[in-house]
C-alpha cells in the first residue's frame, strides 16, 4: 500500500497535458490510462507477476502516446526484476533506455541492470563469476554517466565488493595451478589480481604467489621484483622467512624442465602447457 500511495503521489506530479478544447490546464485526476497503470502496479504489488507484465503490455499497447506508456515498459522491467527474472530485467531495461533516453527514470535504470548482474553472480568464489565482472562493468558506467545520482554510493560500494571477489576467485583459480605445477598459468591469473590494485591480505598472498610463479618459471628477476615489493608492503609478513628456499626450490624445478625439454624429441614429445583461458 505505501509504495501504491508513492506511485500515484508520482503521478500527480506529471506533467501538464493540453485539454480537448485546446486549453492548457490540469489534467485530470483520474484517466482511463492511469486508472490502468494502476491496476498493473497493485497486480505488481500482489505479487500476480505474470498478470502485471500483461497488464503493463496493455497500458502500452492502448496508450501508446501516453506518458503511461514509458511507466508501463519500466514497470515490466520491474516486475522481472521483483519475480527474480534477471535476464529478462535487464533486456527490458535496456529496451527503456534505448527508447526513452532522456526519461528521468533512465539513471534507476541503468542501476537496476548492473543490480541485476550482481543478484546473478554466484555466492561462491569457486564458481564462474562473468556475471560478476558484467555488473562491475554496468556500474562504473552509472557511476560515470550519473555520479549525482542518489543511488551512486551504493553503486560504488557494490562495485568494489564484486572486485574483491573477482581477486578471491582468480586468487583460488591460481593456487589450483600452482598444486598441480602449471605455474604460467597461475602467473596469469596472479598478474590480473595485480592489475587491479589489491591490498590487505590478498596483496600479500597474490605478491608471494607470484614471485614463487616466476622462480618456478626459472624467472629469478621477476621473482625478485615480487619479493621485494613483498617485503617493502608487508616487512612482518610470515611468508618472507621462505624466499629464500622457494627460490632455491623454484631454480631446481625450472632447471630439470628445461633438461627435460632439451632431451625431447619429436616423436616422444608431450604437448605443451595449455593455455589459461
Amino acid at each position: 500500500m505505501k509504495r501504491l500511495l508513492t506511485i500515484i503521489a508520482i503521478v500527480a506530479q506529471l506533467p501538464l497535458t493540453l485539454s480537448c478544447g485546446g486549453k492548457k490546464g490540469l489534467r485530470a485526476a483520474t484517466t482511463p490510462a492511469e486508472q490502468d497503470y494502476l491496476k498493473a502496479v497493485r497486480l505488481q504489488d500482489d505479487r500476480q507477476y505474470e498478470l502485471a507484465i500483461d497488464a503493463f503490455r496493455d497500458v502500452k499497447s492502448k496508450y501508446p502516446y501516453s506518458q503511461f506508456a514509458a511507466l508501463a515498459e519500466l514497470g515490466i522491467a520491474d516486475t522481472y526484476f521483483r519475480h527474480h527474472l534477471f535476464v529478462e530485467a535487464i533486456d527490458a531495461y535496456r529496451e527503456f533506455n534505448k527508447l526513452h533516453p532522456k526519461h528521468d527514470k533512465i539513471p534507476s535504470s541503468y542501476y537496476q541492470i548492473a543490480t541485476c548482474y550482481r543478484l546473478e553472480t554466484p555466492g561462491a568464489i569457486d564458481r564462474d563469476l562473468s556475471n560478476a565482472q558484467s555488473a562491475i562493468s554496468a556500474y562504473q558506467y552509472y557511476i560515470k554517466r550519473f555520479p549525482n545520482d542518489p543511488q551512486s554510493k551504493e553503486a560504488v560500494k557494490y562495485r568494489d565488493q564484486l572486485g574483491r571477489k573477482i581477486n578471491q576467485h582468480d586468487l583460488y583459480v591460481a593456487k589450483f595451478y600452482i598444486k598441480r605445477k602449471k605455474f604460467k598459468a597461475s602467473q596469469r591469473r596472479l598478474t590480473a589480481i595485480m592489475k587491479r590494485s589489491p591490498i590487505g591480505s590478498l596483496r600479500e598472498e597474490t605478491l608471494f604467489l607470484l614471485g614463487k610463479s616466476y622462480a618456478y618459471l626459472g624467472d629469478r628477476d621477476l621473482a625478485n621484483d615480487s619479493f621485494s615489493e613483498l617485503k617493502n608492503d608487508f616487512p612482518k609478513s610470515g611468508y618472507n622467512a621462505t624466499i629464500d628456499d622457494v627460490l632455491s626450490r623454484g631454480q631446481r624445478w625450472a632447471d630439470g624442465q628445461a633438461q627435460k625439454t632439451a632431451k625431447r624429441t619429436p616423436a616422444d614429445g608431450e604437448p605443451s602447457e595449455t593455455k589459461d583461458r
